[in-house]
């Protein structure tokens, strides 16, 4: 059979579909009617067995009114009046009017789809058109889901690849870090771990100063503090910035035990440029110009 035959073939098949499910769904609320007229007759029976209750939604009359709301497809009133009925209705009553309640609430779920079965369908053609407008939707879903989901496996690849070329480069900066002890140019003797680079601490690492006690931790370049870090004294004081071939040069924060700090800008190790000096309780004690680590007074 060529593709020709195929495709009528495949379209008969799920129109004569769509018109069984449609005259499925007509016998079901037929039978749904006759269902509720006996349960209205059975109800009518024990009501008539005790003392009517006051007020509209305990009587009769008021589920009279509530089948007459939900038969002319105002299913969320008559919903309300059933919810009402259950509250005060006889045992033997309660089974009837909770499915009623089931079959509002379900009505009201799928009102669109059985609106049309309730008016008899008006034409074939209309849910036939809908149920491939339908299939189109969900195709569309589909496709779309597929889409999201392909980008989400694309995404998690990337993230993947990431984390495995982040972890490449951890394992390379290990396999380069050593214990060494080296000598800076004024003669200390540090102890250092960390990367290197021909037998020399260069990269990111930790220094240990012999004698003084000092801890440096950082960027280093030829066994010399360069670039970022943080060196702390064995007394407490503290600086954390930027350092220039073993100077505090560039851009730093001096903090002393007392809880004083500087923030501002150094030139071979002194202050020098523009910088805050603060007090231990934070306030600014000077905010101005500064040459060899003294304030420039006006």
């Amino acid at each position: 059979m060529n593709g020709k035959q195929t495709k009528p073939t495949t379209a008969l098949i799920i129109l004569a579909a769509i018109i069984g499910g449609l005259i499925l769904a007509l016998v079901l609320v037929y039978q749904n009617r006759q269902r509720l007229a006996a349960d209205n007759e059975r109800l009518r029976a024990v009501a008539a067995q005790s003392p009517p209750r006051e007020g509209p939604c305990d009587s009769i009359a008021g589920l009279s009114n509530a089948d007459g709301l939900l038969f002319a497809g105002h299913y969320q009133q008559a919903l309300e009046i059933y919810r009402q009925l259950l509250q005060t209705a006889q045992p033997a009553a309660t089974n009837m009017l909770e499915s009623r309640i089931d079959y509002a609430t379900h009505r009201i779920a799928q009102r669109q789809h059985n609106l049309e079965l309730d008016t008899g369908f008006r034409t074939v053609s209309q849910p036939v058109i809908d149920s491939l407008n339908l299939l189109r939707r969900q195709h569309d879903s589909l496709h779309r889901a597929s889409a999201k989901l392909t980008d989400s496996l694309n995404r998690r690849i990337t993230e993947l690849g990431r984390q495995i070329r982040d972890r490449n480069r951890a394992l390379e900066r290990k396999a380069q870090m050593q214990v060494l002890v080296v000598n800076n140019p004024d003669g200390a003797t540090i102890h250092y771990l960390g990367e290197t680079k021909n037998n020399k601490a260069h990269g990111f690492g930790t220094g240990i100063w012999e004698h003084s006690g000092g801890v440096y931790k950082g960027e280093w370049a030829d066994n010399q503090r360069h670039g970022q870090g943080t060196y702390t004294w064995s007394d407490g004081e503290r600086y954390e910035g930027e350092f220039n071939r073993d100077k505090r040069e560039g851009t730093g924060i001096y903090t002393w035990p007392s809880g004083e700090r500087y923030e501002g800008t150094w030139k071979n190790n002194k202050r020098n440029g523009r910088g805050i000096l603060y007090d231990p309780d934070g306030n600014i004690s000077y905010d101005g110009l500064w040459e060899d680590d003294k304030p420039l007074k006006k």
